[in-house]
């Protein structure tokens, strides 16, 4: 992201605003008391992960019928932007 921002600096993101991060707690709050649905699923996550609680994330998961959780060594919060070796 930052060679983009460097290249195309119109591309460039922002941190989160107060009112952003408010209203994501507020929706996951909610979505955290919802059942799964019935849908497969697959999570990619970091084990360097930063940001997402990887606590609730392997509970969710586990009591998420069809879901498969697959970690991904030494990657961050955005693994699909990681390198290409990871």
């Amino acid at each position: 992201m930052i060679d983009q921002t460097r290249g195309r600096p119109e591309l460039g993101l922002g941190g989160p605003s107060l009112r952003w991060l408010h209203e994501a707690l507020l929706e996951t709050r909610v979505l955290s008391r919802r059942p799964s649905p019935d849908v497969p699923c697959i999570t990619f996550a970091g084990t360097d992960e930063q940001i997402v609680d990887l606590e609730r994330l392997r509970d969710r998961m586990k009591s998420w019928p069809g879901a498969q959780l697959e970690w991904i060594e030494g990657g961050k919060h955005e693994v699909l932007m990681d390198t290409p070796e990871t």
